[in-house]
């Protein structure tokens, strides 16, 4: 994975302390999840993948680690702005936790992106699922 990681030019992963101190005082880590990464079998293949948020050319991203074979690729689940403006507080909010993935997709797990942003207050949080070769947002019909 750190190889994997290593060669995506510019990327940093986020500290604990870059984040909001209310955020950081409100989240709860699981087994599956801390603040800055989820892990999950997303792609159904038995290996844990990992996601993690960080920033990547002055922009927040969250980037996605999955299997293959015997190594890791990297995939964008979302990259760049991920809020309404790039306000320099907007990084600091973008959480992930660990989910179940929606019945009949790919891999039995989802990561579920949560974003705690003063300019969209409501916005609910995003689920994202592994079909074939990216990431989808959940969008029950």
């Amino acid at each position: 994975m750190r190889e994997a990681l290593g060669g995506v030019a510019t990327f940093r992963i986020w500290s604990v302390e870059e984040y909001d101190p209310s955020v950081r005082r409100a989240y709860r880590a699981g087994p599956d999840d801390g603040l800055v990464w989820a892990a999950g079998d997303y792609n159904g293949d038995g290996i844990q993948d990992l996601t993690v948020t960080g920033v990547k050319q002055g922009k927040p991203v969250v980037l996605a680690l999955v299997s293959r074979g015997t190594s890791f690729r990297v995939v964008t689940v979302i990259g760049g702005p991920v809020t309404p403006d790039d306000t320099a507080g907007a990084p600091r909010t973008l959480t992930l936790r660990h989910a179940d993935a929606p019945a009949g997709e790919v891999g039995p797990d989802a990561v579920l992106i949560s974003f705690r942003d003063k300019n969209w207050p409501g916005r609910p949080p995003e689920l994202y699922f592994w079909r074939s070769d990216r990431f989808y947002i959940w969008a029950p019909d």
